[in-house]
């Protein structure tokens, strides 16, 4: 039977060494690039490739304000009280994501 420690241990080395052997693009482009692909594919034709990625971008942050507002509530609920200003934080700092396709 394994140690859960030195699984961790050995997860972690494994992690370590693919990163310093790749780029963190390298690594996750792909996903990244399926990931973002979701949010262009709703868009209309005939747009600039500018409006584009500004619509694109738009979208996203919709749906990550979606996802943190979805996870107030459920905490909310588990602990009987309502806080929407974490709500409102979690929407309102979002300004480093990444929109290329």
């Amino acid at each position: 039977m394994f140690n859960p420690a030195d699984m961790a241990a050995r997860g972690r080395i494994g992690g370590y060494s693919r990163a310093a052997k790749y780029r963190p693009d390298e690594l996750t482009g792909a996903a990244r690039s399926g990931f973002m692909r979701r949010f262009y594919k709703d868009l209309p034709e005939g747009l600039t490739e500018q409006e584009r990625a500004r619509r694109a971008e738009c979208a996203l942050r919709a749906h990550m304000c979606a996802l943190a507002r979805k996870s107030v509530v459920s905490r909310s609920k588990r602990s009987g009280k309502r806080n929407h200003n974490r709500e409102v934080y979690a929407c309102e700092n979002m300004t480093s994501l990444k929109t290329s396709p």
